[in-house]
């Protein structure tokens, strides 16, 4: 099983390196350009944030610039994987599968917020520990395993490449703009709060931040961002499963 496992990896990879001049570029673009389009503008609009407002959307950027890529990474190489006859007729199990693509994402993810981060941060004159850093990751875990599934419940179920860009962007939006990465959750209506407050990618959003001004994390938040990954990742396996089950026949 392990042998599999990492045999599948290697092959995530091995694929990754075809692609490493537009991967590295996209890396550095996207916190760049949600860094000069979104942080510098909106720094003029809210002035009484503290820290100062460029330094507090430095684990939003991180955040969103590393769930996008992951996105634009791991969706069509998922819907490749779906839509390939080669998968169905290997003796490799459906699990193995699946722990391939989560430990893909984990890499992936893990490159992305550490090149974001350090990119921003010297653009800010900012320093963080690394012991902080790698705390913000950790923190971060639960919600890369959550939105590694959503990817691909909506790689097995979404057909039509238009609805694709579509999802794409406006996941790109519903992250930046309604999740507390560039406007504070506390300005907006109490009814978006209780819809929105704990949901696993609002809860990190919140704890890096939190890290990041040198305060105390919300640990009930962190707890709830793991309670929804795994309720995901037990519905993303029964649907995956599904999937292989109708390919069989």
């Amino acid at each position: 099983m392990i042998n599999h496992i990492f045999i599948l990896l290697k092959k995530e990879l091995k694929l990754l390196k075809g692609y490493v001049i537009t991967f590295m570029s996209l890396s550095f673009l996207l916190p760049l350009f949600l860094y000069l389009f979104f942080s510098i503008p909106l720094s003029f609009v809210f002035t009484n944030i503290k820290p100062i407002y460029k330094v507090w959307t430095l684990p939003g950027i991180c955040f969103i610039s590393t769930i996008f890529m992951l996105f634009i990474i791991l969706y069509p190489n998922i819907k490749e994987k779906i839509n390939s006859e080669f998968l169905f007729t290997v003796p490799i199990s459906y699990n193995n599968i699946l722990i391939s693509i989560y430990l893909f994402s984990f890499v992936l993810s893990f490159v992305q917020f550490l090149l974001s981060f350090f990119l921003i941060s010297s653009l800010n004159n900012q320093y963080i520990e690394v012991l902080d850093l790698l705390l913000m990751y950790i923190i971060m875990f639960p919600a890369v395993l959550f939105f590694t599934n959503l990817i691909i419940i909506f790689a097995i179920y979404v057909k039509n490449k238009l609805m694709n860009q579509f999802l794409l962007l406006s996941i790109f939006i519903f992250t930046s703009f309604g999740l507390g990465a560039f406007f504070p959750l506390n300005y907006y209506p109490e009814s978006y709060l209780l819809l929105f407050k704990y949901f696993p990618l609002s809860c990190t959003i919140l704890n890096i931040q939190k890290i990041n001004a040198a305060e105390s994390i919300y640990f009930s938040y962190y707890i709830i961002s793991i309670v929804y990954s795994i309720l995901i990742t037990v519905i993303t396996f029964i649907v995956f499963q599904d999937k292989i089950k109708d390919r069989s026949f």
